[in-house]
């Protein structure tokens, strides 16, 4: 019986503990067949060994993002609010970068634009404000705590960092 993994995430370069190495598909420790998000992962997944069958396919969890049927095609939101959201990452750092880089351009936006930022279901919004510092936290940004289809449903514009929801 064939052994499929699925790892259905970003690959960060320096998390080397990801991708399996010749030896460990010669010691049969390693499924023979990875499904990644894209190409490009499987790439990454496969750079230690390159002959390590990977094929890219949609994550299960975005499966609302491939719908067809009307309700999804027609925008639910008000079509003349102006809504960013920002999805963050499963890593503090990339998140808090993130954040940072918005502050530096949020003074540039129009008052008639709303930001949000959807943070992973793994990390704590409390957690992330307070290692950002609260006195710090831009004015104009509220954390979103709704389903992530929502969130996009909303959004006019999606900017990332490094997570798999942009996929």
């Amino acid at each position: 019986v064939p052994v499929i993994g699925a790892q259905f995430f970003l690959h960060y370069p320096n998390f080397l503990s990801l991708a399996p190495t010749v030896s460990e598909v010669e010691a049969s420790i390693v499924p023979d067949r990875l499904l990644e998000t894209s190409t490009y992962q499987c790439r990454l997944a496969t750079r230690f060994a390159p002959d390590l069958a990977c094929k890219p396919c949609a994550a299960l969890r975005y499966a609302h993002l491939f719908r067809t049927d009307a309700a999804r095609v027609t925008p639910r939101g008000n079509p003349e609010k102006k809504t960013i959201l920002l999805l963050a990452s499963f890593d503090m750092e990339e998140t808090l970068e993130l954040i940072s880089r918005f502050q530096e351009i949020a003074g540039t936006l129009s008052r008639d634009i709303s930001v949000r930022v959807k943070f992973h279901p793994d990390m704590k919004s409390e957690e992330v404000v307070s290692r950002y510092g609260a006195g710090r936290w831009p004015d104009t940004l509220s954390v979103f705590t709704g389903p992530l289809p929502e969130a996009l449903d909303d959004a006019s514009l999606v900017i990332s960092k490094n997570s798999g929801s942009i996929v």
